[in-house]
Formats: structure tokens, sequence, C-alpha cells
């Protein structure tokens, strides 16, 4: 596999139609920048690099790494453990921005802006109740949250 060329270099090969990757000669009716064994290969090469399976995994250690740096994997409320339970929650709702964040995006954001404040770690059902009661049944009286 060619090495990647410089930014100048790549500008030079897409104004002589040539492949920006090996510097192959492309036709004049190809809209790529890269000749076909080039794109081949590189797909083939992020096919191979992040499979289902590894991607699965990376995922479920970011979300291990998220739940230990705020507390570890117990639920705050009711102390569920299971992780498939478990889940980030946002503790001050007003403060959640335009650019809100969730699921896999909302766990590799904030490992990436070291953990900041402002989230817990609650099991689904807690979680849940939060959002949609604006209280958990298990920090309340179980006669009187029903009424």
């Amino acid at each position: 596999m060619p090495r990647y060329p410089g930014k100048v270099e790549t500008e030079r090969r897409k104004i002589k139609h040539l492949c920006t990757l090996c510097g192959t000669k492309l036709d004049n009716n190809y809209k790529y920048i890269r000749c076909t064994s080039c794109k081949d290969r590189e797909t083939k090469r992020t096919k191979e690099y992040m499979t289902p399976e590894k991607a699965r995994k990376s995922n479920q250690r970011v979300k291990m790494r998220v739940f230990n740096a705020y507390g570890g994997a117990k639920c705050r409320c009711c102390g569920e453990t299971h992780t498939e339970f478990l889940s980030i929650d946002h503790i001050d709702r007003e403060s959640i921005d335009k650019n809100f964040r969730s699921g896999r995006k909302l766990y590799h954001w904030l490992a990436r802006n070291n953990y900041p404040k402002g989230f817990q770690v609650l099991c689904i059902n807690c979680n849940f109740a939060e959002g949609h009661f604006g209280y958990c049944p298990h920090n309340k009286d179980s006669s009187t949250w029903l009424k």
C-alpha cells in the first residue's frame, strides 16, 4: 500500500486527474479521486478493521470506562448492577443544549470531553421514571407516588 501523500501532492494529483494515493492516470470520465484498486484496498482494510463484533466490544469498553468515571457500574438510585440495564442520565435537564447526544454517541462524547459533571449512572427504569415523572419511585413512598 502506498504511503499517503501530503496535502500539496494530493492537490497536484487532483488537478492532473491522477489517483490521489498511487498517482496512476484516471479516465477523464472517472468521478472519484482514487483509482479502483486503491479504493478497493481502502474499503477492504476498513471492513477488516472494524467488524460488527469489534465495534460492539469497543463500544462496551467505552461504556464501562464512562460508568467507572461516574461512580462505577451501579445504578445510583436502586443499586442495579447488570450493565445491560445501565445508562447515563443527564442530571440537569435545563443544561442540555441543542446538540443533544444520546446512546453510543453520548458515551464517546463523555470520554472525549474528560467526563464532565452533570451526569450519573442510572438503570433504564430509574432513568425513564426521572425523565417522565420527574422522580424515581425508589426514592418516593410507594403509597403516595401513585396518587
